[in-house]
């Protein structure tokens, strides 16, 4: 169970990544003048950074993964409450964006 949880999580997080490559390859080439800009597919992209991370993907790490390390270890909470600040900061990077 706890394998499949981490799975899980790890595949979100290369989903976040993929996204966030493909966003910035998107602007890159944008700048570049190689692409005309293509909002509906930006406006997708970032939708897609706002709803999944933000209310799908970060509650799952605080509730259950960082809820179970808090208890297991002392030595992960200075990583967890940067992770947990980080979490809450997300609305205003999504709205930055």
């Amino acid at each position: 169970m706890i394998y499949k949880s981490l799975d899980i999580i790890r595949d979100e997080h290369r989903a976040l990544a993929a996204m966030l490559s493909g966003l910035r390859t998107l602007v890159t080439s944008i700048e570049a003048g190689r692409l005309k800009p293509d909002f509906d597919l930006m406006a997708s992209m970032i939708e897609y950074i706002d709803k999944v991370p933000e209310k799908v993907h970060h509650p799952k790490e605080d509730t259950y993964l960082f809820a179970k390390l808090r208890l297991r270890s002392d030595e992960a909470l200075p990583l967890l409450e940067r992770l947990e600040d980080e979490h809450r900061q997300g609305d205003a990077r999504i709205g930055a964006l």
